[in-house]
Formats: structure tokens, C-alpha cells, sequence
């Protein structure tokens, strides 16, 4: 609502992860020193084959939910949406993607980009899967022909 370019990144809890050394090396490179090498040359997995243009729209799945209809929601129309989640479950992540399908985010979206996800991908989660975000999303999503990727 502001106009201004904002970032989302680690939280702060992360930073005293152990994997929070990593993280602070990545947000002094980037917003320190202006290197986005660990963004850039990150791996990229084609979900759902296509192209698209727009603004790249940023979010937690859970929290997006909570501000569908209201004047908070970004506007969607024509670009990019962004989501990640870092604690869920296969069954909340479905329940979530069929609300933004229900909702009519799904009809509005040029494309999907899918962040990490701890719980699904991290084996010291204690809840990793062979489920996976994208495939979720995949799914929900049969009836459109938006490309998704996972980075």
C-alpha cells in the first residue's frame, strides 16, 4: 500500500539457526554489498513449463489467506505470485491453495513462483516429505496454464 520495494528474506529467529551464519553472510551480501549471487545462481525447478510477465508478488500462503477481500491484498492482476510457508502440512498447504483457487487468485495470476518450504524439505523438520509445495500447487492448479516454478 506504501509504493516502496520491500524484501523478504529470513526471519530473524534464523539468524540463530545453525544454519545462521550462512544467513547473515547472505543479507551482508546482499543489502550490504549489493551481491545477489546466491539469488541469482540458486536452483530453479520448472514445475509447469511456460513464461510470464509481471510484478513479482510476495507472500506467505498462510498470511495471504487471512487478507483475501481486504484492502491489504496486493493486487495480483497480471503478475507473479510468490509464496512460501515455512511450518505447514501437505493437508493446510492443499486447504490454502484451494482458497486462493476459490477465491479467484488463481484466475488473475501470471505466474507462480514457489519458495521453500522447511517443513517439506528439511529432514531436521521432523516432517519431511516425499509431498512437496509444488506439486500441491501443480495440482489445485490443472485447470490453468500459468507456469510454476520452485527456486
Amino acid at each position: 500500500m506504501t509504493g516502496i520495494i520491500t524484501f523478504h528474506g529470513p526471519a530473524f529467529l534464523s539468524f540463530g539457526e545453525d544454519y545462521g551464519e550462512k544467513c547473515m553472510e547472505n543479507f551482508v551480501n546482499t543489502f550490504e554489498k549489493g551481491l545477489f549471487d546466491d539469488f541469482l545462481n540458486s536452483n530453479i525447478k520448472e514445475v509447469r513449463k511456460g513464461n510470464s510477465k509481471g510484478k513479482l508478488i510476495g507472500t506467505n500462503l498462510e498470511c495471504s489467506i487471512y487478507i483475501i477481500g481486504t484492502k491489504y491484498f496486493p493486487d495480483v492482476n497480471n503478475n507473479i505470485l510468490l509464496v512460501e510457508r515455512y511450518i505447514t502440512t501437505p493437508s493446510e498447504t492443499y486447504n490454502h491453495f484451494y482458497q486462493l483457487k476459490q477465491k479467484g487468485i488463481l484466475d488473475k495470476i501470471s505466474g507462480l513462483l514457489i519458495g521453500y518450504n522447511y517443513s517439506f524439505e528439511s529432514e531436521k523438520s521432523g516432517r519431511k516429505t516425499d509431498i512437496k509445495m509444488e506439486d500441491i500447487a501443480k495440482e489445485v492448479s490443472k485447470d490453468y496454464d500459468f507456469p510454476i516454478y520452485k527456486c
